[in-house]
């Protein structure tokens, strides 16, 4: 018999991943263990003398590059994850984030959790992932006028040839942003367009494209 009572989160990713990869999907994660069971063994590195010192930053990097490369292979699987985190101790959400972050996911996180406190928080938001609108194995891409130039992308997603955007998951809630600088000469009277392109599956197996577009006087 295993007595085992360590946490093997990697496995659990993996398997998913590995069930899902033929035609993609969502992947709900729960979590409240620290992950101390390779593939994905993580180190509990928090020491409390640290906060509030120069050394707290490597708190905020992540450990190991072990869950970004398996994000990266679902969101080419079109999977993505969201990811429920039961914090009663320190959880490393760091290095973990990356799942929902790369996969177009969301996290959930429950500090020092409390079944009596949180139990309608965890309700609510679970019902939400389970009933919201969803599209799949999402691309997006943005352009704009000569002159304009796209800089930074910020959101949940992962960029590709510098400038598509993955999305294994996308729904109403996520956001995506970015920073734009002017290159070059914009006549004057003369207005700045900007064209934002999504291409993704319904959940009934619909390919669509919705395109927005602004122009800027």
């Amino acid at each position: 018999q295993n007595h085992s009572t360590g946490c093997a989160f990697g496995s659990a990713i993996k398997a998913a991943s590995l069930i899902l990869e033929e035609h993609g999907g969502k992947m709900i994660t729960f979590l409240a263990s620290f992950p101390n069971i390779n593939p994905g063994k993580l180190e509990q590195r928090f020491k409390p003398e640290f906060t509030g010192t120069a050394k707290e930053m490597e708190y905020f990097k992540p450990q190991t590059t072990f869950y970004q490369l398996e994000a990266e292979k679902c969101v080419k699987q079109h999977i993505g994850i969201d990811l429920f985190v039961f914090a009663t101790t320190y959880m490393d959400i760091a290095t973990l984030a990356c799942l929902s972050k790369t996969t177009g996911g969301q996290l959930f996180f429950y500090p020092r959790y409390s079944m009596e406190r949180d139990m309608m928080k965890l309700h609510n938001e679970f019902y939400r992932v389970l009933t919201r609108t969803t599209g799949y194995n999402g691309v997006m891409r943005l352009r704009a006028s000569a002159g304009i130039e796209i800089v930074n992308y910020y959101g949940n997603h992962m960029l590709t040839y510098g400038t598509d955007m993955e999305v294994a998951n996308i729904d109403c809630d996520k956001v995506f942003s970015v920073s734009v600088r002017n290159e070059g000469a914009i006549q004057d009277n003369t207005n700045v367009g900007v064209q934002c392109a999504m291409l993704y599956t319904t959940s009934l197996g619909e390919r669509r494209i919705r395109v927005h577009s602004l122009q800027i006087p």
